[in-house]
């Protein structure tokens, strides 16, 4: 095994905006995809209903969460839409609010006025761009996809079985308190 050490130091430059608050289509969302389909962590392959059952929670993830896979509220005012919606063409709310984005765009391409807040939520909070991951993976140290790289973080989830791209384990397995960091901005 190569082990690679390194720090990242990173400044997010996010635009001012209110504090996150969960949308009514974010709750719903996220019942649907957690509760309703009992989807898996898109790492670990734990679910909600077998959280409880060690063989099937390695990691002993305490919760199944969702997460903004694509953009993310804090970066959401900021966002060429039509760049995004070109890079997925397939995802019906997107292309809408591409297309909302683009009439208010000027001769030069710059952005003028403002988007309906409600056609923003309706991609974002969607499930088109909401993933399932365990608690672990989304704001652990050293696993969740808030706290590594991205090109390790993809890593994980086309593991070998035994396999850990992250290291060391005894240490990467305990979750931010949700209560005071939320991996988001």
């Amino acid at each position: 095994m190569s082990e690679l050490k390194r720090t990242l130091a990173e400044v997010a430059m996010y635009p001012p905006h209110p504090p996150r608050t969960a949308s009514a289509l974010y709750d719903q969302t996220h019942q649907q995809l957690v509760v309703t389909e009992d989807r898996p962590c898109e790492v670990c392959g734990v679910r909600r209903s077998t959280l409880g059952d060690p063989a099937a929670n390695p990691y002993g993830a305490k919760a199944l969460e969702t997460h903004h896979s694509l953009i993310e509220w804090a970066g959401a005012s900021e966002i060429d839409w039509d760049k995004l919606a070109a890079d997925h063409p397939t995802l019906p709310n997107l292309v809408a609010l591409a297309k909302a984005y683009h009439a208010h765009l000027d001769v030069h391409g710059t952005f003028e006025g403002t988007l309906d807040p409600a056609i923003v939520t309706q991609f974002v909070d969607s499930d088109e761009q909401l993933e399932v991951i365990c608690d672990i993976h989304h704001r652990a140290a050293l696993q969740g996809v808030h706290m590594i790289t991205g090109p390790v973080w993809e890593l994980q989830h086309y593991a070998a079985p035994g396999y850990h791209f992250v290291g060391p384990m005894a240490q990467s397995v305990t979750a931010v308190d949700p209560t005071t960091e939320t991996g988001k901005p």
